[in-house]
């Protein structure tokens, strides 16, 4: 990260997100939201909140990097389009495919292609989400909270 009057551009790594990313989904952590415990895919099943950006938002707290709601706006502006073209649609049909497991003679292989497929969406969906968010200058921070900012944020 470059260093300019106690901002901060960042510069922060694609490939170095995804490590933390498949790291902590893994360990299926719970978070409070409105005084409940959630998971990642909870929050997202449940609030319509975007698991990566969740883990962005986790990922910044680790780093001691604040953002706002400006930021927080764009960032989630930045995936929109892509999220709902691709992600959704991909998903949906997987959903779809999963009612009619009992109908679908490859079934198995056709779900692993498209969790394989949906992973790789999601990768895509964090560069895009990192590409974006190192465009900006943020102040170090010690008491943050990116992820309660996230979950308590609305867009109009």
């Amino acid at each position: 990260m470059n260093h300019s009057n106690n901002k901060k551009t960042l510069k922060i790594s694609a490939e170095d997100f995804w490590r933390f990313s498949c790291e902590l989904y893994s360990k299926n952590e719970l978070y409070l939201k409105d005084g409940q415990a959630y998971s990642l895919l909870e929050l997202q099943n449940k609030f319509n909140k975007n698991v990566n950006i969740c883990l962005l938002m986790l990922y910044l707290d680790n780093l001691n990097i604040s953002i706002n709601l400006e930021i927080l706006s764009k960032l989630i502006s930045t995936i929109t389009d892509f999220e709902n073209s691709y992600l959704f649609p991909l998903r949906a049909l997987r959903l779809r495919l999963k009612a009619q497991e009992s109908n679908i003679s490859l079934y198995a292989k056709m779900r692993k292609t498209l969790l394989e497929s949906e992973l790789l969406m999601e990768q895509h969906q964090q560069s895009q989400l990192i590409n974006s968010l190192n465009n900006y200058e943020t102040s170090p921070t010690k008491d943050i909270d990116n992820l309660q900012l996230y979950l308590n944020f609305n867009m109009a």
